[in-house]
C-alpha cells in the first residue's frame, strides 16, 4: 500500500500479488491488485480482482462501485446498475453510487430514473451542508440558527442519527431540555453505538431531575468504553444526588484515572474536568468522614 500512495504502481502491484500468494483470500489486498490493474489500463485483469473479491464478500461496497464505475466506462450501463443496485441495498443514501446510477441511466436514455437518483444524491449534499452549517453556527455561539440548520438537514433525512445529536446539543445549550432529550433519544435509538449521546442523553434526564434513568443512559455509554471519563463522572455527579456518596465516590475516583487521548478530547476540556472530578471527591470525603 505503501508504493501505491508514492504512485510506484507496478512495484505496488508485485507487492500485492506477493501477499495474494500468502494470502489468497485477503479483502483488502484484492482491492488494491484492482485499483492498481485499473490505473495501469489492465481492465480485465481489474474486474477479476473485484470479482474475486466479491465471491468473497458479496456486499463490499468499495467493490461493487469499482466494478460499476468499471462497466460503465466499458459501456456496459446495465452491468453497472446492477452494481450500484446492490450498494444502494444496504446503503440507499450513498451519495457517490446515487450520482454514478444516474449518469448511467442518462446514459441509456432513461431520464426518469436519472433524475430520481440524482435527486436523491442533490438531497444528501443538502442534508451534510445542512448539518455542518449547523456545526460552524453552533461553534459560534449561535445556537438557535444552528438548531433551524439542523432542522432543515432532517427535513430531508429523518434517520440522519449525527444530526440529531447535534441538534440535541444545541437545544440543551438553550435551555429546551425537553426537545434536547427528544433528539438525543433519536440519536441513540437510530445509531446505539454513539456513547456520547448516551452521555448527553443521561445528562439532560439529570437536568429534568429523572436520576435513575440517567444512571441507565451512563451505563450504555459505559459499555461502548469502559474508560469514557466524561461518563464516569457524570455517573457519580447522579450518584451523589441520589444520596449514594461512595458510590459516587468510586464514581469520581474511575473518571481520574481514565485521562483521554489529546485526539479525543482538548486539553482544557480534561482539565476542567479533572478539576471538577477533584473537587467533588474533596467534597465527598468530607461528607463520608475519610
Amino acid at each position: 500500500m505503501c508504493y501505491y500512495k508514492m504512485n510506484k504502481l507496478q512495484e505496488s502491484l508485485e507487492a500485492v500479488q506477493v501477499s495474494l500468494s500468502e494470502n489468497p483470500k485477503s479483502i483488502s489486498s484484492l482491492y488494491v491488485e484492482g485499483l492498481i490493474h485499473k490505473e495501469l489500463g489492465n481492465i480485465s485483469e481489474s474486474m477479476n480482482s473485484f470479482t474475486k473479491l466479491l465471491s468473497i464478500d458479496s456486499d463490499n461496497r468499495d467493490a461493487l462501485y469499482q466494478l460499476g464505475k468499471i462497466n460503465h466506462q466499458k459501456g456496459n450501463y446495465r452491468e453497472a446498475l446492477e452494481s450500484f443496485d446492490k450498494v444502494l441495498d444496504f446503503r440507499p443514501r450513498d451519495n457517490k453510487v446515487l450520482k454514478a446510477k444516474g449518469i448511467s441511466h442518462d446514459e441509456l436514455e432513461e431520464y426518469k430514473e436519472a433524475s430520481e437518483a440524482l435527486k436523491k444524491s442533490i438531497n444528501v449534499d443538502d442534508e451534510i451542508i445542512f448539518n455542518d452549517r449547523g456545526v460552524a453556527l453552533s461553534r459560534l455561539g449561535y445556537n438557535h440558527k444552528a438548531i433551524d440548520s439542523y432542522r432543515r438537514a432532517l427535513a430531508s433525512n429523518p434517520k440522519y442519527a449525527i444530526c440529531w445529536f447535534n441538534l440535541g446539543k444545541a437545544l440543551f445549550r438553550v435551555g429546551d431540555l425537553k426537545d434536547a432529550l427528544t433528539a438525543f433519544q433519536t440519536s441513540t435509538e437510530i445509531n446505539p453505538n454513539n456513547r456520547s449521546a448516551w452521555n448527553n442523553r443521561g445528562v439532560t434526564l439529570r437536568q429534568l431531575n429523572r436520576l435513575e434513568e440517567s444512571l441507565d443512559c451512563y451505563e450504555r455509554a459505559l459499555s461502548l468504553k469502559k474508560e469514557y471519563a466524561w461518563a464516569w463522572h457524570n455517573k457519580g455527579y447522579a450518584l451523589e444526588l441520589l444520596d449514594r456518596p461512595r458510590e459516587a465516590l468510586d464514581s469520581y475516583e474511575t473518571a481520574l484515572n481514565h485521562k483521554p487521548a489529546s485526539s479525543e478530547h482538548g486539553g482544557a476540556e480534561w482539565e476542567k474536568l479533572k478539576k471538577d472530578t477533584e473537587d467533588a471527591i474533596a467534597r465527598l470525603k468530607k461528607i463520608i468522614g475519610e
